[in-house]
Parts: C-alpha cells; sequence; structure tokens
C-alpha cells in the first residue's frame, strides 16, 4: 500500500520536485492543467443537460400527439360520443404539452422553427378531428374514412418533424463536443511547448514529467474524440495523477449519462408507452426488412394482426384505464408465444402485429391460435376477460411485399371478426405447407 501511495501524487508534488530546473514553467503547466479540468466538466455537463432539456419534452409531444389522432379513428368504428370527450381533453394535453416545449431554450432557431411548424400542423388535426367526430353518422362513413387517411398522413408527418429535432439536437452536442476537442488541442499545444522550455534546463525530469502527465491528457483526448465520434462505450482507466484521475471520473460519468440518455431516446423513438412492444412506424420498418430478407434469400415469412374484441364496450363498463390493462394483458400474451427474432407490436388503438420470419403460415396460425387462448383465459379487471381475433398471412403467396402482407392479414382478421369473434383465420388455404 506504502509504494501504491508513493507511485501516485498530486501534480502540484510533481512540479514542486523540479521547481529548482524549471519553476515558471511547471506553474504555467499547474494552472492549464486545473483550467483543463474545469473546462472538460463544463463541457460534459452542457452536453448532457442539453440532451436532457430539448429531447424528453419533445419526445412526451409525440406521444400524446399520437394519442389524440385515436378518438377520431375510434368515433367512425364505434359511434361513441365519449370519444369527442376524450378528444377534448388530450387536445388540452397537447396544447399544454406545445406550451411547456416552447418555454426551453433551443440553441438552433431551425429547432423553435420545427415546433412552431408542428403547432401549426396540430391545428389542422384538429381541424380534421373535431370535423369527424361532428359527423351524425360515423359508422361506415366513407367521408369520415378518409377524412381518418387524411389525419394519419398529418399526424405522421407532424411526428417525423418533430423528431427532427432530436437529429438536431444531436448535432448540436457534436458541434459542443467538437469546440471541446479543439480547444483541448489548443490547450495541450501550450502545454507541450511549456514542456520543451523546461527540456532546455533539465531533460531528465522533463522526460520524466511528460510520460506522467501528457499521458494522462492523451488519453483525455483519445476520449474525447471517440466520445465525439459516438463511441459511448468508451471509458478511461485510472491514472497516476490525482487531479487528472478525478478528470477521468468525470469524464467516465458524463459517458454514462450520454449513453443513458441515448438509449432512453432510442426506446422512445421505436417502443409504444402504453405496451412497451415496437410502435407503428418501427413495425413497418422491420416488415420492409423482413420482406426484402425473405425475398432475396427464398425464406417463409408470416404476419400476424390481432385485434381486440369489444374493446369499446370494455372501456365503457371499467374505464380507459382498465383498457389500458387489456392492452397490457394482450401484449404480454402476444411476449410469451413469440421467439427472440420475431417482431411484436402495437400496430395502434387496439390492434396489434407480429412479423414471424423463417415461418410458414400453419405455424403462424399455430402462434396466433396459442396467443388467442391465452387472452381469452385470462382476466383484466376481477372476472372481466377479454378476447382478441387475428389473421394470419404469408410471404409470397398473400403479398409480396409489407403493404400486401399488411391488407392480406387485415382481412383474414375481418373474417376472424365476422366468424364471431375470439377466431383466428388465415388469408389462404395454404397452411399446410
Amino acid at each position: 500500500m506504502r509504494n501504491k501511495r508513493a507511485r501516485k501524487g498530486s501534480i502540484r508534488t510533481r512540479l514542486l520536485a523540479g521547481a529548482a530546473c524549471m519553476l515558471l514553467p511547471t506553474l504555467v503547466l499547474g494552472i492549464v492543467s486545473l483550467a483543463i479540468h474545469r473546462s472538460v466538466v463544463r463541457a460534459f455537463e452542457k452536453v448532457v443537460e442539453e440532451a436532457t432539456e430539448e429531447s424528453h419534452p419533445v419526445a412526451h409531444l409525440q406521444t400524446v400527439l399520437l394519442q389524440a389522432s385515436m378518438p377520431a379513428s375510434d368515433y367512425l368504428v364505434h359511434g361513441s360520443p365519449s370519444e369527442r370527450e376524450a378528444f377534448a381533453r388530450l387536445s388540452r394535453e397537447v396544447e399544454e404539452a406545445f406550451q411547456d416545449l416552447l418555454t426551453r431554450p433551443f440553441g438552433l432557431a431551425q429547432e423553435l422553427a420545427l415546433v412552431r411548424a408542428a403547432q401549426a400542423q396540430w391545428r389542422e388535426i384538429r381541424a380534421v378531428s373535431e370535423a369527424i367526430l361532428a359527423l351524425p353518422d360515423p359508422v361506415n362513413n366513407a367521408s369520415g374514412a378518409r377524412q381518418v387517411e387524411q389525419l394519419d398522413a398529418l399526424v405522421n408527418r407532424t411526428v417525423t418533424d418533430l423528431g427532427q429535432i432530436h437529429e438536431l439536437a444531436h448535432q448540436e452536442i457534436e458541434a459542443h463536443l467538437k469546440e471541446a476537442r479543439a480547444f483541448y488541442a489548443r490547450v495541450l499545444l501550450v502545454i507541450l511547448a511549456v514542456l520543451g522550455a523546461g527540456l532546455a534546463g533539465a531533460s531528465g525530469l522533463g522526460a520524466w514529467l511528460v510520460s506522467s502527465i501528457l499521458g494522462p491528457l492523451g488519453a483525455l483526448e483519445e476520449g474525447a474524440r471517440r466520445l465525439g465520434a459516438g463511441d459511448l462505450s468508451y471509458r478511461l482507466p485510472p491514472f497516476a495523477c490525482d487531479e487528472l484521475d478525478r478528470v477521468g471520473a468525470t469524464f467516465n460519468l458524463m459517458a454514462d449519462r450520454l449513453a443513458a440518455d441515448r438509449a432512453a431516446l432510442e426506446e422512445l423513438a421505436t417502443q409504444d408507452a402504453v405496451t412497451g412492444l415496437y410502435n407503428y412506424r418501427e413495425f413497418h420498418r422491420r416488415l420492409h426488412e423482413e420482406a426484402e430478407r425473405a425475398r432475396r434469400y427464398h425464406r417463409p415469412l408470416s404476419l400476424l394482426m390481432l385485434d381486440l374484441d369489444h374493446l369499446k364496450a370494455f372501456n365503457d363498463t371499467y374505464g380507459h384505464q382498465a383498457g389500458d390493462e387489456a392492452l397490457k394483458a394482450v401484449a404480454e400474451a402476444i411476449r410469451r408465444h413469440v421467439r427472440p427474432p420475431d417482431v411484436a407490436a402495437r400496430y395502434g388503438g387496439d390492434e396489434f402485429a407480429v412479423i414471424l420470419p423463417e415461418t410458414p403460415l400453419r405455424s403462424a396460425v399455430v402462434v396466433a391460435e396459442r396467443i388467442r387462448a391465452t387472452v381469452a383465459a385470462s382476466a383484466v379487471t376481477g372476472a372481466a376477460t377479454i378476447t382478441v381475433s387475428a389473421g394470419a398471412a404469408a410471404f409470397p403467396d398473400d403479398g409480396a411485399s409489407g403493404p400486401e402482407l399488411v391488407a392480406s392479414a387485415d382481412r383474414a382478421l375481418y373474417a376472424a371478426k365476422s366468424a364471431g369473434r375470439n377466431h383466428v383465420c388465415a388469408a389462404s388455404q395454404h397452411a399446410d405447407r
């Protein structure tokens, strides 16, 4: 332990030992080292603070916007006047989210412009939703269906535009890191110049200082470079100098916080807030990838579309909170019966989708039947149970692309609904392959 302590000393102790040979250069070196410590800490604290302040309110606004688009669609399906009240409540939440976001300090004018543009698009979304909710006979209303398509397009565009703020925030963070690296490089040049002057009078002591101080500083530079390049897994090792060891610890702490923020942003961008499954956007991205892979390698691929039966009546009886619990119960049943490579998603409202790579139609029907039976056997609120209907489709017989597979599985789902609900139907009669 004594030898370890002897090897690990402060920069001040090391500089005093060589003060007779290079008093002035080492004094400057000590001041610069302390300045590096403060600058690095401030730079990384600023990065983490900006990432948190800008990203979380935007993600919340995207979530409430998606929720606010659901009452109009549900109104066309069920025709319940309660959807108007739900929309009014969600509209207030969206307005509050916009007001909160507009009070946030944005580093770029483009970010504020995106928020204001999204606010203008929200007014269009609200106008279309109110027009749908004002229809006297919504169920099977062709005009209302076209308005819902317009509404979905507006919502998707608004959510996508808001997603650009995440990208701009990342670019701003990269710019801050670039500035920090440039400042660090300039300071490093000063340190090298100071050491060069000291070497004129004490080359041996100067070499010792270079190896014991510039080594950790070089590691800090490498850490800043790799962090700026997006490698948030990089961590600095312990240093032999107390001050630089604290800088390294601060660097590692900031890297941990940045990695956690990035993971949180990625989760918000791909997961549904209620069920924890993949969201609509991530589902279509994965479906496109799997359809391309199945086409390229001539491999089987199946798709399930599932829908809760009578969720509107369930919500009216037990409340929307119980309805959310029902959605979670279905999501848990899906997780229980899918494999790691399968992709389970909340397609929208009370509809779910499951992508089954390397799975023929007959096996997909078996999976759907297991999910259906598990849901039917589960109680959500006391003795209350829910059921699901499911449709299955396979590539390429039922569809040669992702959208065609979705359309085929939807038709099979509606057939299951027409058969009395709590059923599973296949899109074709090729389940024996």
